[in-house]
């Protein structure tokens, strides 16, 4: 038995020794990769939630004249129908001043019905409604009439036209469509294009900030037939 921990906009984190002045032409490593491991417990092959078999994580970035530095991200529990075939979930709030819309269902019923969303503030809910679409949309689920979209934020106004609210219905469906089980995008794509450290830092773009799913640990319990992965969805 597999449980898939979803935390919101809490779970991410920033690390400071992010070099702010770094271009975007270089290579980065990952924190990891400079010898700073966090925890005690040892990571999956890839470092990445889609360690988990069946995990998928697709992108779509906006990038339009000076203005749009956006995007979306989808991480997908599993390839078939989520609706019909839900996953064990929870929310853990660790900053409660953010926009995650669906969590309390989550937490009431423990369990995760559609692909998670991770976007920009004031487009969440265009996503949620994209994402209704999407499921209503899957065949199967010609009866469905009620839907828990999970779709959670980072704020890009410093980056990006934020009220423009640029994420289109086939941006979302893009995501979804064109999420996979490799490594996930690290550096200038999706929500990552537009995070920056510090309130009152100028307009930077950090290179090689991974936004999403950049840190797996796996827990072994006592029972052979129960395996639980614990995903880490963070900014590192």
């Amino acid at each position: 038995m597999r449980l898939a921990i979803i935390e919101s906009w809490a779970l991410f984190t920033v690390f400071a020794g992010v070099a702010v002045g770094a271009t975007q032409d270089l290579p980065r490593p990952r924190v990891r990769d400079l010898g700073v491991v966090v925890g005690v417990l040892p990571t999956g092959p890839l470092n990445a939630i889609t360690d988990v078999e069946g995990v998928a994580v697709g992108n779509t970035t906006l990038i339009k004249g000076d203005g749009i530095r956006t995007g979306v991200t989808a991480i997908l529990p599993h390839r078939g129908n989520i609706f019909k075939e839900k996953v064990p979930g929870a929310v853990v709030v660790a900053n409660g001043f953010g926009k995650l819309a669906g969590s309390t269902q989550v937490n009431e019923l423990g369990e995760i019905e559609t692909p998670i969303l991770l976007t920009s503030t004031l487009s969440v809910p265009k996503v949620a409604d994209a994402v209704i679409d999407y499921v209503l949309g899957l065949s199967g689920n010609e009866d469905v009439v009620s839907v828990n979209p999970l779709v959670g934020e980072t704020n890009d106004a410093r980056l990006n036209d934020i009220r423009a609210r640029a994420i289109s219905r086939d941006d979302v469906f893009a995501a979804i469509r064109g999420a996979t089980s490799g490594p996930p995008d690290c550096g200038l794509s999706p929500i990552g294009i537009s995070i920056l450290v510090g309130s009152k830092s100028p307009r930077k773009w950090l290179p090689g900030n991974c936004h999403v799913a950049s840190s797996r640990k796996m827990v072994h319990t006592r029972l052979p037939a129960f395996r639980r992965a614990m995903e880490l969805l963070s900014l590192t």
